[in-house]
């Protein structure tokens, strides 16, 4: 976030994919992963 913050455009990528990372386990956390049945 500090390097998006300071202009640096690779990093709004990198932080764009750890934010749809996190979206996908969060959703793993509330409806469960059907891969692994839990």
């Amino acid at each position: 976030a500090t390097e998006a913050a300071a202009g640096k455009t690779q990093a709004f990528k990198l932080l764009a994919d750890a934010r749809n990372d996190f979206d996908v386990r969060w959703g793993y956390l509330r409806k469960g992963d059907p891969a692994t049945g839990l």
